[in-house]
């Protein structure tokens, strides 16, 4: 494997995300960030790592779930803010055994090469 080469996996066809879940103002959604970007890359590697491939450092996600999004919210009067990951608040627990809860080595997830 080269090392300019990336993988990015693609999200199963199944989520419990909900838009109407979603906060309104003041919360923004972010549709890309450096935070963003960090995250897709640590759940890419942390899913990779998991499901045994080879190289899981090179490995990131396209995005998010379906009706799942990021958010970010200023603090005060600073010009700092947080991000947040929203899609389904009735179960907070639901994207973290989404995420894990079904991925084994045999789980077959959407793999895509960059270079």
């Amino acid at each position: 494997m080269s090392q300019s080469e990336e993988f990015v996996l693609e999200w199963p066809d199944f989520s419990d995300g909900t838009s109407n879940k979603w906060p309104g103002p003041p919360y923004v959604r972010v549709e890309s960030s450096h935070t963003v970007d960090v995250w897709l890359q640590r759940i890419g590697q942390a899913i990779a790592t998991v499901s045994l491939r080879e190289n899981p450092e090179k490995y990131r996600m396209t995005g998010w779930p379906a009706a799942y999004a990021v958010f970010s919210l200023a603090r005060g009067d600073s010009t700092k803010s947080d991000h947040y990951l929203y899609g389904n608040l009735d179960r907070p627990q639901t994207f973290k055994s989404m995420l894990f809860g079904s991925i084994s080595p045999e789980t077959h997830l959407k793999v895509m090469k960059i270079f």
